[in-house]
């Protein structure tokens, strides 16, 4: 029976697509309960028009064999007459869907077009089996779909609850404004965000039980889970989805924790945007405040033991002191390729406020000599570290340090970067290409411009194309990546 009902759910919310129609948004969210661990304002109206769904071949042939699906019996007849006419359910569909989840619950809300067409609606439903009998209860109008979902609706609102759940939905349905999530800070902040196609919200209360215990020990005393938020926004475009999101927090001490991240970063400088070692195939440039990072690494959870453990001999923490600048970490770049056991070629540039550290070089090739390691002298400060396991080389140019896999080679200017222009006002930029892997894909990147935000971009091959239309191959083309 449950499969019954996620096959049906996932088929109407198929068919809710398809029979969107544009119309003025009406932002009705009093049916969300304020404490929502997490919510989702999805507008179907904007998604249907970039994807062409209702215009789709492949989707109506789709709807066609899921409503005839024996596994979904009555209910692919019900289904068939919802998708030729969706507005006689009585529902608006050109208003955004809010789907939320509280503690074990899940909820989805919808606006209500017309009342006495949804009664009839339902009423098909229960006739079929799909639905229980409908019965009034303080002016409202309650069912279930299959015993697992609860189905509640007014004049204006239509909830629906999984798995059962009568008192949750009696309480999402009496929310006043005041009580509800649309009166909350982070209803603001969700719809704040860049991307009108999805806004989000959740907090830290939705983890895994695993999750939390490996977050733990950055919680400060006295704060929940639920004090750390994330909202976002996500567009799909032409060639392109973006996501743009905000971590933040309404507990004091864990907010200054995420801007006190933050001030190790500050605005990537122009002189290596154009450096990037050409045919990278990941790389990473931020403007990084070498004693504050190091201050926040030291900070963290074993991260301590770990700068010691990759000292192998050099004193890992003293150089990251005297980082001021951009810090630029390149893999496969200049024509490097992996080696002949897999490993990918690494290299690192950071520009320097001082170079006092090589003083100790002399201190820190008898230390290594101590622990076995090999710490060689291959040209001008020019060092290499071999171990076992090991082997590594390290550089001072000037004021730039390098560490790397490779022999040290000087940056040079590679011709305009095609991110250039992106990275202006960022205080970190990442680039993976993802087209080797993923054919119909282009790039992934990742970007954040100040405390707690972040930027994701994940593009296409195809400029021209929206990306939702391009979905279904991509995901086909990761499904046969990664099988």
């Amino acid at each position: 029976m449950k499969r019954n009902t996620f096959i049906l759910l996932i088929v109407m919310a198929v068919v809710v697509l398809t029979g969107c129609r544009q119309s003025a948004v009406d932002d009705y969210v009093t049916a969300v309960p304020a404490d929502a661990e997490a919510v989702a304002a999805v507008r179907l109206d904007h998604i249907v028009q970039k994807a062409a769904i209702n215009n789709s071949l492949l989707t109506k042939m789709q709807l066609s064999v899921l409503t005839e699906s024996s596994a979904l019996g009555a209910a692919g007849e019900a289904l068939s007459q919802f998708a030729n006419n969706p507005s006689a359910s009585g529902l608006d569909f050109s208003s955004p869907v809010y789907l939320f989840k509280r503690g074990e619950s899940m909820g989805l809300s919808l606006k209500v077009d017309d009342e006495s067409m949804l009664d009839t609606f339902v009423d098909m439903l229960v006739d079929k089996g799909i639905c229980t009998s409908t019965r009034e209860r303080n002016g409202m109008t309650w069912s279930t779909i299959m015993q697992e979902a609860t189905l509640v609706w007014n004049d204006a609102t239509l909830l629906i609850t999984y798995p059962v759940d009568n008192n949750m939905a009696a309480a999402c349905m009496g929310c006043t404004f005041d009580d509800s999530f649309a009166a909350t800070e982070a209803f603001k902040s969700m719809n704040e965000r860049q991307g009108d196609d999805i806004a989000l919200y959740a907090n830290a209360a939705v983890l895994t039980d695993s999750m939390k215990d490996a977050a733990k020990s950055m919680m400060v005393a006295g704060a929940k889970w639920s004090d750390v938020e994330l909202t976002a926004g996500i567009a799909f475009e032409a060639g392109q989805t973006s996501i743009d999101a905000m971590l933040s927090s309404k507990h004091a001490k864990i907010q200054e924790t995420i801007d006190h991240y933050a001030e190790t970063l500050k605005p990537i400088g122009a002189e290596w945007m154009n450096m990037v070692p050409r045919g990278s195939t990941a790389w990473l440039l931020m403007g990084a405040n070498g004693p504050r990072l190091l201050e926040v690494l030291k900070s963290l959870p074993g991260m301590k033991e770990q700068l010691i453990a990759m000292g192998l001999g050099i004193d890992v923490g003293q150089m990251l002191r005297a980082v001021d600048g951009d810090v630029l970490i390149a893999m496969n770049g200049n024509g490097l390729v992996t080696n002949d056991d897999g490993d990918n070629a690494l290299a690192m540039y950071a520009q320097l406020a001082n170079i006092d550290f090589m003083a100790d070089v002399d201190y820190w090739k008898q230390s290594a000599k101590e622990y076995g390691i090999s710490f060689t002298t291959v040209g001008n400060n020019q060092y290499r570290l071999k171990a076992d396991d090991v082997d590594a080389y390290w550089a001072v140019d000037g004021t730039t340090l390098y560490l790397g896999t490779e022999a040290y080679k000087p940056l040079q200017v590679q011709g305009k970067n095609a991110f250039s222009d992106l990275m202006s006002g960022q205080n970190f930029f990442a680039m993976i290409d993802m087209s080797e892997s993923i054919p119909v894909a282009s790039t992934v990147t990742i970007s954040s411009s100040g405390s707690g935000q972040l930027k994701l971009d994940i593009n296409m091959k195809e400029k021209n194309v929206n990306f939702l239309k391009q979905l279904p191959l991509l995901a086909l083309s990761i499904l046969n990546t990664y099988n």
